[in-house]
């Protein structure tokens, strides 16, 4: 029997847009899936987003006023985004509701759809949970308390951590995790351009070594901290290097790209900001080209872009607080950062080869390329057919 889904998110992301491509491409005549984008109103125009029907939020001028009201504006916006999704569910059967990228308010949705006798599965995507602020972890455990499924690796110390953090059950986990197009397109462009072919495909000159900080213009990329460190070692990096920093994409992009670049004028570092949107390929391009790629960001879910950059062959620094288990599993593939005060000194000794060079397990490379969005939506795909 066909299976009807409802994928609930709160925009049109990237991460989602690609999901949907993926989920389309191989879903064939056995699932429906619509798409419910909570945070857009009905005057949004997102009819390129590939799905059998689109939702937006249905909010009359009144209400819509009285969202823009500072502090009280989001209480009317839950009411609206509540009464939509009611609406939504009244009118179609799913045998399914998939939150992705959970809002605070999300134990909201899931009454919701149990209130029309739907299963739901929360998919939280990393910041959405780890970032959360302390008063709203309550009443998101009761969101996960009460959902039939939650997906999530539970080889990936992210999902770890976020049972622990929402005492999930075991029993409720789905091993069901995002994937990533770059690293079919790593596997197809390596070995067939030349470094400074796929240079050009990005707009970026020829140099020696490239250092590609963090991976989008959110603050918790740490780019200042970053860029305060390898000034410190400017004088020991290779006299033709370029600082390739990607803000195409982000919470703090407008912000970013002015303090970044003022820090980069004022330092006189040689730096590329990429602040244009990147396809697939061209995404692949970097990672192909990065000699160093630098990932110390706050938090993270299981960052396909350090995975990305691995199987690319970059030497990478990651953060001790951001924990990939598996990735370990025969052999610590990055270097480490332990802090961030020693950041500066990690970084001049990989530029000077203080430090044996990391390179990647076969296994573990195989690990890295069965991330890859073809081979995981399939997982999707059958865990929606069997509901």
């Amino acid at each position: 029997m066909k299976k009807k889904i409802l994928i609930v998110s709160g925009g049109t992301s990237k991460h989602i847009r690609r999901f949907l491509h993926n989920l389309s491409a191989v879903c064939g005549e056995t699932i429906s899936f619509d798409l419910y984008a909570y945070a857009k109103f009905d005057d949004e125009d997102i009819s390129d987003l590939e799905a059998k029907k689109v939702y937006t939020t249905k909010a009359g001028s009144f209400i819509r006023k009285l969202i823009r009201l500072p502090k009280i504006g989001v209480v009317f916006s839950i009411m609206a985004q509540c009464h939509t999704l009611s609406s939504i569910l009244k009118k179609n059967h799913y045998n399914l509701v998939n939150i992705h990228q959970l809002p605070f308010y999300s134990y909201c949705f899931v009454r919701i759809a149990h209130q029309n006798s739907i299963q739901v599965m929360l998919t939280p995507w990393g910041s959405d949970v780890l970032r959360i602020s302390k008063i709203y972890i309550p009443s998101l455990r009761r969101a996960f308390d009460i959902a039939q499924f939650v997906s999530g690796d539970l080889t990936v110390g992210f999902t770890q951590k976020v049972m622990k953090i929402f005492s999930i059950q075991k029993e409720k986990i789905v091993n069901l995790g995002y994937g990533s197009d770059v690293i079919s397109s790593i596997l197809a462009l390596n070995g067939k351009f030349t470094r400074e072919q796929l240079a050009n495909k990005l707009g970026i000159p020829k140099a020696e070594y490239y250092i590609t900080i963090g991976y989008n213009a959110n603050r918790s990329q740490r780019h200042s901290t970053i860029l305060r460190a390898i000034v410190k070692n400017k004088d020991i990096l290779p006299s033709n290097y370029i600082l390739i920093i990607p803000l195409s994409y982000g919470a703090d992009k407008d912000i970013l790209t002015k303090k970044v670049g003022k820090i980069c004028k004022e330092e006189n570092l040689n730096a590329v900001l990429l602040k244009d949107y990147l396809t697939t390929e061209q995404v692949a391009c970097l990672r192909l080209i990065t000699d160093l790629f630098i990932h110390i960001q706050a938090t993270d879910a299981y960052n396909t872009s350090l995975q990305e950059s691995l199987l690319a062959g970059a030497q990478c620094i990651n953060g001790k607080w951001l924990e990939y288990p598996t990735l370990e599993t025969h052999g610590i593939p990055y270097h480490v950062c332990e802090n961030l005060e020693t950041l500066s000194m990690l970084i001049g000794e990989i530029v000077q080869n203080k430090v044996t060079p990391k390179t990647l397990h076969p296994e573990t490379e195989t690990l890295i390329i069965e991330q890859a969005w073809d081979k995981k939506i399939k997982k999707w795909v059958e865990f929606y057919q069997n509901l």
